[in-house]
């Protein structure tokens, strides 16, 4: 079995919908395998590329977080989010992350009975959240071992057709660090889904810088 059909085959609680005080629904779902923060890291349902985290705040009830953007099967962007961890997350913003990584552990950071991780599934175009249980369940139920982190990511190169700009996150309103020259071979180790640019949405991870190059400025 997988890492990921270990962790996301059980352990729900508190589903989605459930009321909460002030008339509040519950818009994620919680999964709890220890009554001990920090003990059970949470794997990365999904690969994507971080795009937020949160700290414990009097503004929210989350704790720390981590938030990351994937294309799911229904071919849209979607950003699922971990909440309540005992410590901040060691990922940076703009950091691609394979799925089957650990990116938190069970926690009691922000508003919660309990140590768990709460889970949100929100849709980039609408914003709209959904139950996050039926991806979670799909995951766990196809997890043959293969959906898990590599043990080291594939390389690939491409030549740069025009001076290309590398960012600390896949699009354009985040710092441009350095520049690959056109002509040049860059080689890099993962591609995601991102910021359209004209037209293509498709961005590309430096694999020793680690920035992001839009992949329109590549051969």
């Amino acid at each position: 079995m997988g890492i990921l059909r270990d962790y996301y085959s059980g352990g729900y609680s508190s589903p989605f919908g459930d009321p909460r005080p002030g008339g509040r629904k519950h818009r994620g779902q919680d999964i709890s395998h220890s009554s001990t923060p920090g003990i059970i890291g949470v794997p990365a349902l999904r690969s994507g590329v971080v795009v937020g985290k949160t700290a414990p705040s009097n503004n929210h009830g989350f704790g720390h977080g981590i938030t990351i953007r994937s294309k799911l099967d229904d071919g849209n962007l979607w950003d699922i989010s971990y909440s309540h961890g005992p410590w901040a997350s060691l990922q940076k913003i703009g950091e691609y992350v394979p799925a089957g990584k650990i990116i938190l552990h069970e926690g009691t950071s922000g508003s919660t009975n309990g140590s768990c991780v709460h889970i949100e599934q929100r849709r980039v175009s609408s914003g709209a959240y959904i139950d996050p249980l039926p991806e979670i369940k799909k995951i766990a139920a196809r997890d043959d071992g293969s959906e898990g982190a590599p043990a080291s990511p594939v390389s690939f190169q491409r030549t740069a057709k025009a001076n290309s700009n590398g960012r600390t996150g896949p699009g354009r309103g985040y710092p441009v660090i350095d520049v690959l020259k056109a002509g040049t071979v860059g080689t890099f180790k993962a591609s995601v889904q991102a910021e359209v640019v004209e037209g293509n949405g498709t961005w590309i991870q430096g694999f020793y810088s680690g920035l992001w190059y839009w992949s329109g400025a590549f051969n």
